[in-house]
């Protein structure tokens, strides 16, 4: 037996030839609510070396865990592409994200910020060696979300003696969705 969550891309066996019949049931007939239910179109504040992205969003009461991802991409033809600090204000609290970047190319920037965040800032400042930093700032929200399958049911030619697959990544009835909250053109100057 499996149980199926949105899969837009559809699901496939990779063994068809060893099951003999197969049969569904649809746990719920309400489709899953969308991870967040509003985001206002994104602010930007800007001060002399920095700029603030801020985004506004309502996530659905199943949303279990939220992470923020920040990608910063240097613009073309930047001569020095170094990337500026950066923070995240979560409801207002100061929170340290992790980075992991490939130098000159590309920043990714992310935090777990929890369950009913409302208000997300990203804090972006230019180092003091610099006086200008252009980009596109690509802004998502990584939800963990409760949610109902379709149970299906495998009956194999044989039976089956160890489980054939690797653990689930989440709990039962949780499932990965990536909301984007769209792309910011960003010019932080002196």
């Amino acid at each position: 037996m499996a149980v199926v969550y949105d899969a837009p891309v559809g699901t496939r066996l990779l063994n068809p030839e060893i099951v003999r019949e197969t049969g569904y049931g649809l746990v719920t007939n309400q489709p899953p609510n969308p991870p967040v239910r509003m985001h206002q179109k994104t602010e930007i504040k800007s001060q002399k070396k920095e700029v603030t992205l801020i985004h506004q969003v309502d996530p659905d009461p199943s949303v279990q865990e939220e992470r923020f991802a920040q990608l910063l991409k240097p613009a073309q033809g930047s001569v020095d592409n170094a990337f500026p600090s950066v923070t995240f204000f979560i409801n207002g609290k100061e929170v340290k994200p992790t980075v992991v970047m490939e130098k000159g190319q590309w920043a990714f920037y992310s935090a777990v910020i929890g369950p009913g965040t409302k208000e997300i800032r990203t804090k972006m400042v230019l180092p003091d060696n610099k006086t200008e930093w252009r980009g596109s700032a690509e802004s998502y929200l990584i939800c963990l979300q409760k949610e109902e399958g379709k149970r299906i049911v495998y009956t194999t030619i044989s039976t089956i003696p160890v489980r054939p697959m690797l653990s689930l990544p989440f709990e039962t009835g949780l499932n990965e969705k990536t909301v984007s909250l769209g792309v910011t053109e960003v010019d932080i100057k002196e």
